[in-house]
C-alpha cells in the first residue's frame, strides 16, 4: 500500500509539472499568434498602401504615355512623316542621349533649312553642297530619309569640328546633340529599327490615332469643367459676395 501510495504521490507531482509547463507552452503560442495577427495587420496595411502606390503609378504612367503618343502624332503631322518612321528616329536619339524635344526641335529645323537650300538660299546651303548632296533632290525625299542621306554623308567628314559645323547648319543648336545620334549612318539607324521592330516598340498609325482622339476628348473634358467652375462662380457670386458683406459688418 505504501508503495501505491508512493506512486501516486509521484504520478500526481509529475502530472502537475506537466500542467504547470502545458499552461506555459499554451501561453507562449498564444503570445506567438497575437504577434503573428499584429503582423499580418501590418502586412495588410503595407499591402493596401503598396497597391495604393501601384495604381496611383500606373495612372500616371498611362497619362505619361498618352501625353508622349499625342506628341508623336502631331510631330509626325507637322512633319509629314509615318509616325512609326519618326518613333525610330525619336529612340535613335534618345539613346544617344537626345531628349525627344530636341529631336523634334531640331527635324523641324532640317526640313525648313533643306527646302530653302532646294530653292537656292539658307544657312544649310553651303552645308550640303560641302556634303555632296543635292539639296533640290533631298528637300523632295520623306524627312526620315533626309536624314539617313545627311547622315551618310556626315560620315565621310574626316574631322570632329567639322560634323559639328556642318551640323549646326542644318539642324541650328540641337545640331551638336545629333553629332552622336548620325554616327555610324543610315546603316546604324536601319539595325535600330529592326531592333525596335524585334522588341515590340513601335506604334502603328491607327494605334498614335486612337491614341490622339483619346487626348482630344480628354482636352475637351478638362475644358467642361473648366468652364462647369466658371459658371458656378458666375452664379454664385452674389451670394457670396452678400455673406462676406455680413462678416464684415
Amino acid at each position: 500500500m505504501a508503495t501505491v501510495g508512493h506512486l501516486n504521490i509521484n504520478v500526481n507531482a509529475r502530472t502537475a509539472k506537466f500542467s504547470k509547463k502545458m499552461k506555459g507552452v499554451r501561453a507562449t503560442i498564444g503570445r506567438l499568434a497575437k504577434g503573428f495577427a499584429g503582423m499580418a495587420r501590418k502586412v495588410a496595411k503595407f499591402s493596401a498602401v503598396l497597391g495604393g502606390v501601384a495604381v496611383a503609378a500606373i495612372v500616371a504612367l498611362t497619362r505619361s504615355g498618352i501625353k508622349s503618343v499625342d506628341l508623336l502624332g502631331k510631330t509626325a503631322d507637322k512633319l509629314g512623316i509615318i509616325p512609326k518612321k519618326l518613333q525610330v528616329l525619336q529612340l535613335a536619339a534618345k539613346t544617344t542621349g537626345v531628349t525627344v524635344e530636341t529631336f523634334n526641335m531640331a527635324m523641324q529645323r532640317m526640313v525648313r533649312r533643306v527646302s530653302e537650300a532646294g530653292h537656292g538660299f539658307g544657312e544649310a546651303k553651303g552645308a550640303l553642297e560641302e556634303l555632296g548632296l543635292d539639296a533640290k533632290a533631298l528637300s523632295k525625299l520623306p524627312v526620315d530619309e533626309q536624314f539617313a542621306r545627311i547622315a551618310d554623308e556626315m560620315e565621310k567628314v574626316s574631322t570632329q569640328g567639322d560634323r559639328v559645323r556642318l551640323a549646326m547648319k542644318l539642324f541650328d543648336s540641337e545640331g551638336v546633340a545629333l553629332v552622336n545620334t548620325m554616327k555610324g549612318g543610315s546603316k546604324a539607324l536601319n539595325a535600330f529599327k529592326k531592333e525596335a521592330e524585334e522588341l515590340g516598340l513601335l506604334l502603328g498609325g491607327e494605334q498614335v490615332r486612337a491614341v490622339e482622339k483619346l487626348a482630344t476628348k480628354l482636352g475637351f473634358l478638362s475644358s467642361v469643367w473648366t468652364s462647369l467652375s466658371q459658371h458656378l462662380a458666375v452664379q454664385f457670386a452674389p451670394v457670396l459676395t452678400a455673406i462676406a458683406n455680413k462678416v464684415v459688418q
